[in-house]
């Protein structure tokens, strides 16, 4: 078995955990984990943690905004959005 931080470098997202995500403070950590592997230097902004069931799948979704730098003087404010299995899996996510 991988370790848990085992990361893909194609695609920077975990390959495998052996975390759940239980609440709402845990879906936002590993959005904000998410979000900081594919922009480094980004300063996130959670507004919003929903549940659901889809299926027999539990699904978080984190949503705010992010600063996220463009150049060496410059940011721009961008908008998310991330769903997240109750398997610390990455279902769906929206920059």
């Amino acid at each position: 078995m991988k370790n848990p931080t085992t990361i893909d470098e194609s695609n920077k997202t975990p390959i495998v955990s052996m975390k759940e995500v239980k609440n709402a403070d845990a879906a936002e950590k590993t959005a904000m984990e998410f979000i900081w592997n594919k922009f480094p230097k980004s300063v996130v902004n959670v507004q919003k943690v929903s549940y659901g069931l889809v299926g027999n799948k539990e699904i978080w979704s984190v949503e705010g905004n992010m600063r996220v730098k463009t150049g060496l003087f410059s940011s721009e404010m961008r908008s998310f959005k991330v769903q997240i299995s109750s398997s610390e899996e990455v279902m769906a996510y929206e920059f």
